[in-house]
């Protein structure tokens, strides 16, 4: 997360919330809510909902204002643990749904798509999605950042604590992995 504000004066602000402070609130909300939203929306593909769930981010942290305690450097990893833990909830909880809403589809622009193509396009994409949930985290992670999130070597690198060199190797091995999981499977009959 690169938000503007460091593990330090976030935790300053939370103990300040405790007191009562609800600019303290909306200060941690500034601070991080851009970075919360994006790392959802990586996960989630669809702005409307990353929103929505980044919010609920933020609700969460505020009802643990009473059992959280100050744990030094970790702010900013305690609000991707909430924000992961809610997208996990979103996915279990959206899976038993029948009905898509509409506000999840894909706007088609000016051209349709025929029912046929996106059918595979959406078979593809649970293929690359199940293939990446496949990789051990450090590949998923190198992956996403590189090719989801759009960062550059060096900024993978910087998050990842490895050189650009481990990097592009770490995304080589990634990319062979994720390559193997994706190659047609023969039938036996």
């Amino acid at each position: 997360m690169t938000g503007s504000g460091g593990d330090a004066d976030s935790w300053l602000l939370l103990a300040a919330a405790r007191r009562g402070d609800p600019e303290s609130l909306a200060a941690l909300y500034r601070m991080h809510a851009t970075d919360v939203r994006r790392y959802i929306q990586t996960r989630v593909a669809n702005r409307h909902l990353a929103e929505d769930l980044t919010s609920e981010v933020f609700v969460r942290m505020l009802r643990s204002l009473g059992s959280v305690s100050h744990q030094a450097g970790k702010f900013r990893g305690w609000l991707i643990t909430i924000s992961r833990n809610i997208v996990i909830d979103h996915f279990k909880s959206w899976s038993n749904r029948s009905e898509i809403p509409v506000s999840v589809l894909p706007e088609l622009g000016c051209f349709e798509v025929s029912a046929e193509q996106a059918v595979l396009r959406r078979q593809l994409c649970e293929l690359v999605w199940d293939g990446l949930a496949r990789l051990v985290p450090d590949q998923r992670d190198c992956l996403r950042m590189r090719f989801i999130e759009g960062r550059t070597v060096a900024e993978t690198a910087a998050v990842l604590g490895r050189s650009e060199a481990a990097v592009r190797q770490l995304q080589h091995r990634a990319m062979r992995r994720l390559e193997t999981f994706l190659e047609p499977q023969e039938i036996s009959a």
